[in-house]
């Protein structure tokens, strides 16, 4: 070989391995950036709700997530038993952080999106659940002390049995107490007053109902259908847009209120 040929030669060896070299430079995996529920969030705990049922009323739903990534599963079949079936188990992050697994289950919900106090139940293939009951397949989380998460808010009622509350009637309004277990509000024609207790999985539990004496001419009928839907209540959910709705068993909501800073 001439000193030319060689000198080709050895020219187009060195720009193939140049381009090898820049080739595997840019196909080196790299770890993905930025926050993630895993990282930024603080998911460690008790999270509680009442998710649809099949055949039953509800499933009284309370899962503990736990910083060392165990679980303890709790759940309640409403209206078909008395006592609930409890699994304990590890868990898994995946989906770049926002989805958790629950190992050792085969016949149940295993995965849950994670947010910001709060637990998304998710199908089979890990999505979200759509459709009229979406809103109702999440778990709120419990603080440390089980104290409730209504307590120190106030809620504007939108709809009643499905249907949006009249013109005329004023803003009818529920307010929890900041302390204890109280509740207040106005229900378009009196201020009324009482108690609530909230128990696993999303359940509550409104007594002590009462209220002022005033008469007003074509809202006392309303007033009366709106405190005998309290009667009815045996559950709640919120949804992600901060709407309340207070339920009978796996009916559609009774009542729909609206998160208010203040009136």
């Amino acid at each position: 070989m001439n000193r030319i040929a060689y000198t080709s030669v050895f020219g187009l060896f060195l720009v193939l391995s140049i381009a090898g070299c820049q080739k595997n430079t840019l196909t080196t995996p790299t770890v993905p950036t930025g926050d993630n529920s895993e990282v930024s969030l603080d998911w460690a705990g008790t999270y509680s709700g009442v998710v649809p049922c099949a055949d039953c009323e509800g499933i009284a739903t309370t899962l503990s997530l736990r910083d060392d990534k165990t679980y303890r599963l709790s759940t309640l079949y409403e209206g078909k038993s008395t006592e609930p079936f409890v699994r304990e188990g590890t868990f898994s992050w995946y989906d770049n952080g926002s989805k958790v697994r629950l190992e050792g289950i085969r016949d149940g919900a295993d995965k849950y999106l994670v947010g910001e106090d709060v637990l998304f139940q998710l199908d089979l293939e890990g999505n979200r659940i759509t459709g009229d009951l979406a809103d109702k397949y999440q778990l709120r989380k419990m603080d440390q002390n089980g104290d409730s998460p209504l307590a120190g808010k106030k809620w504007v009622l939108l709809e009643m049995m499905g249907k949006q509350v009249p013109e005329g009637m004023g803003t009818i309004y529920l307010q929890f107490g900041e302390n204890g277990n109280s509740i207040s509000g106005f229900g378009g024609c009196n201020n009324f007053f009482g108690s609530y207790e909230l128990k696993p999985g999303g359940r509550i539990n409104l007594s002590g109902l009462g209220r002022t004496q005033k008469f007003c001419q074509g809202l006392s009928e309303m007033e009366d259908a709106l405190f005998k839907a309290f009667e009815s209540v045996d559950n709640y959910s919120i949804s992600e847009d901060d709407m309340l709705s207070l339920n009978k068993a796996r009916m559609a909501p009774l009542l729909r209120f609206e998160l208010v800073d203040d009136l």
